[in-house]
């Protein structure tokens, strides 16, 4: 996967160098027409997306090969633009005339391209080209195994200067490009540095996710995610950032810096897509708001073209969307500490999160005012009133449990049977009982996962908050309980140590006990003031520590007032037999007419409810969705 990462960049690091400086040239190019094309021929399936990764290779090839042929390099794919270096050296030109050279045979590539065709009229492609002369640096930044970089420097923000002055089918040269250049200093004196080096050593810039596909493109459903951080705090951002990915996961491009601050971009559901990207999105910049409250950030979600882009010599993941180009202009809007979201993504957050409306905005690139909201904290989901019908005795049965009950309650069934809107219905109907909510992940297999946000809930943590304010309300809340001595384990599960906790916590085997000692004492003080339900959903993605925790929690708690209720697509889940076990399955047909006159709005002829119930398979969400696209 040495293609994937500047082999400039890749050789210096085999020579121990992780940072560094050089003078040079560098060429901008952005690509106008890449996204309206993809938007057009969106909902072609396959061969739209053939149609637009022809026009891309077509662009793009004739672009990396001139970089090549004038001893470039080409940095990153940003967006729809490319960023390509010229280093300066002995024994070549100077760097500012073989990027002219290059960003002219650039430009006329482009403009021999014609129209490109779609269904609502043809496209045309252009680009504006940039070119900037000075230094330019290179930043590796890495933690553990796992490392992406940056390219910054008076070039390239020179080039990107002279770009914004340039008319489509222009190049346009900044004044630095006639200033002369020192040459670059020499290159450091090592050991005998192999291909096989190399390519070892790019792996840790590429995920495993990217190494998977190779494709040329298609179109996928993705969530992209633009950070912008203060350049002071960049180093301690994509640290967070790493151990975040290992949580819920997303795709790392790499990091811009401008002179404004750094920009990091992720992207969810490409190259490889999981059930809830948007979900793991969203949860992944609530939780990196919550640890650095300078970040602004913009978040969407929508179909866009992805793909490869490149040569065997260079190529770069890319997403092209309307929707992605609106995420960086949310990130641009926001104030430092606040997420923006707009488009679908409001109403998917609104689900998890509380949403602040901002009202309508105007953003570059788009004709139409947009909506947009600010994510806040978390909360509970909303019961979906139209998707549940036709379960009363389910119902009834789950409401008994989890008043008089004790031990399990298990919902199980297939995807989007209703199991959670069934629980969501119970706990409407119980809301005198303190119900404490948490759900695992497929992505975040953290130990103890849905048991964390237990914690958080009972002892006040807050993303919104202060390390030392969260500090002060669990020191606080654990002394009004009487549980001061669990303050170490319950402590480590919502990411609150101290000097001590590392030697307290270092025994691995003993830590299991501990904490489930201490969870376990602290839901026994609550219920000693109310009844509690613990509820956990999709209890089948738990980590495997709560799953082997969860029968001695309830075993502990088998005479006090506490149920857990959990979902699950898997009856057998966790090695607890339930005391009460339903399992949901198709609706009935009378249950998806009923569900029909709520969606539309009136009853439906029953020859469509029949129809619907055979298409779908009598499965509530499945059925609604169908019913909201009629």
């Amino acid at each position: 996967m040495l293609e994937v990462v500047p082999r400039f960049v890749v050789e210096r690091l085999a020579e121990g160098r992780t940072a560094g400086r050089a003078p040079g040239a560098a060429v901008y190019v952005d690509i106008v027409g890449f996204t309206a094309l993809g938007d057009a021929l969106a909902g072609a399936g396959p061969p739209g997306a053939e149609a637009v990764a022809s026009t891309v290779r077509s662009v793009m090839i004739p672009i990396v090969e001139a970089v090549h042929r004038q001893h470039g390099f080409v940095a990153s794919f940003p967006g729809d633009a490319v960023l390509a270096l010229f280093p300066a050296e002995e024994r070549l030109a100077a760097p500012g005339r073989r990027a002219i050279e290059a960003a002219e045979a650039m430009q006329a590539s482009i403009c021999a391209l014609g129209p490109q065709r779609a269904p609502y009229g043809p496209v045309q492609i252009a680009a504006r080209v940039g070119v900037g002369a000075g230094e330019f640096s290179w930043t590796v930044l890495s933690a553990g195994e796992r490392r992406t970089f940056a390219i910054a420097g008076s070039a390239p923000a020179a080039a990107v200067e002279a770009e914004q002055h340039a008319g489509p089918g222009r190049v346009n040269s900044h004044p630095t490009i006639e200033q002369p250049l020192p040459l670059g200093g020499s290159r450091q004196a090592t050991g005998p540095v192999t291909e096989s080096d190399l390519h070892r050593l790019a792996r840790g810039f590429v995920g495993p996710d990217l190494v998977s596909d190779l494709g040329a493109g298609e179109f996928r459903p993705v969530t992209t995610a633009f950070i912008e951080t203060p350049v002071n705090d960049l180093e301690s951002v994509v640290t967070n950032v790493f151990d975040l990915q290992n949580r819920f996961g997303g795709h790392l491009d790499p990091v811009e810096i401008g002179d404004k601050g750094c920009v990091v971009r992720l992207v969810w559901g490409a190259p490889i897509r999981h059930e809830g990207d948007d979900a793991r999105c969203l949860a992944f910049v609530h939780e990196l708001r919550r640890r650095h409250r300078r970040v602004r950030i913009g978040v969407t979600t929508g179909t866009a073209f992805t793909g490869f882009v490149g040569t065997t010599q260079r190529m770069g993941y890319v997403t092209y969307g309307s929707h992605v180009n609106l995420a960086a202009r949310l990130m641009s809007a926001a104030e430092p500490g606040q997420i923006l979201v707009a488009g679908a993504l409001t109403d998917l957050a609104s689900a998890s999160y509380v949403l602040q409306l901002e009202g309508e905005r105007r953003f570059k690139g788009f004709a139409r005012p947009i909506a947009v909201a600010t994510v806040a904290e978390h909360r509970d989901p909303v019961p979906d009133e139209a998707g549940y019908v036709g379960r009363e005795p389910e119902l009834a049965a789950l409401e008994e449990f989890v008043r008089h009950g004790s031990g399990l309650g298990l919902v199980a069934g297939p995807p989007g049977i209703g199991k959670s809107s069934l629980v969501a219905q119970v706990r409407q109907r119980a809301a005198d009982l303190r119900w404490i909510s948490a759900a695992a992940d497929p992505v975040w297999r953290e130990p103890f996962q849905p048991l964390r946000r237990v914690v958080a809930d009972l002892l006040g943590q807050t993303s919104h908050a202060s390390r030392s304010d969260n500090e002060l309300r669990l020191l606080a809340g654990l002394e009004s309980l009487g549980l001061s001595e669990h303050r170490i384990q319950l402590g480590a599960l919502v990411d609150l140590f101290w000097p001590e906790s590392a030697a307290v916590l270092a025994d691995r085997a003993a830590r299991r006990g501990a904490v489930l000692a201490a969870v376990t004492a602290l839901l026994a003080a609550v219920c000693a003031r109310q009844r509690v339900v613990l509820q956990i959903d999709d209890l089948h993605w738990s980590d495997q520590e709560t799953i082997a925790c969860l029968p001695e929690l309830v075993a502990s708690l088998c005479e006090a007032p506490f149920v857990l209720v959990a979902t699950s697509r898997d009856e057998a889940a966790v090695d607890l037999a339930p005391s009460l076990a339903l399992r949901l399955d198709e609706l009935s047909e009378t249950g998806l007419g009923l569900l029909a006159e709520r969606v539309v709005g009136g009853p439906l002829a029953w020859p469509t409810v029949t129809w619907l119930a055979r298409r779908t398979s009598g499965n509530p969400f499945f059925a609604q969705q169908v019913l909201l696209h009629l």
